[in-house]
């Protein structure tokens, strides 16, 4: 409430140092080093795909393997786990028959 009533009572002056503030800002904006983004050098990706509708697993490897089909002039290795995977040790990757899990290698020529 004590900075509410500052500015209402001091319009003038608030309204100055907001101007001024913004005004500021863009000025050091210009002088400011602007770069862009470093090279990516990382080569993998892991994709989890979910189709978002209720498809058979039949369905489901079809998508998945016109993506990669799609991809394949870039990729150097690819491996998908398509629907419910059914590991001892893994508990907690619970997917459905809707859902790939897909693992990308690019060239990086």
């Amino acid at each position: 409430m004590l900075g509410f009533r500052f500015v209402m009572r001091n319009q003038i002056l608030s309204t100055f140092l907001v101007i001024s503030c913004l005004a500021g800002s863009f000025i050091l904006y210009q002088f400011m080093d602007k770069t862009r983004l470093p090279v990516i050098d990382k080569d993998e990706l892991l994709l989890v795909i979910d189709w978002n509708e209720h498809i058979h697993i039949s369905e489901n490897k079809q998508r998945t393997l016109q993506l990669i089909e799609h991809l394949q002039p870039r990729l150097d290795q690819n491996t998908c786990m398509i629907g419910e995977q059914q590991f001892v040790m893994d508990k907690n990757s619970v997917a459905s028959s809707a859902e790939a899990l897909i693992y990308l290698k690019v060239k990086l020529s």
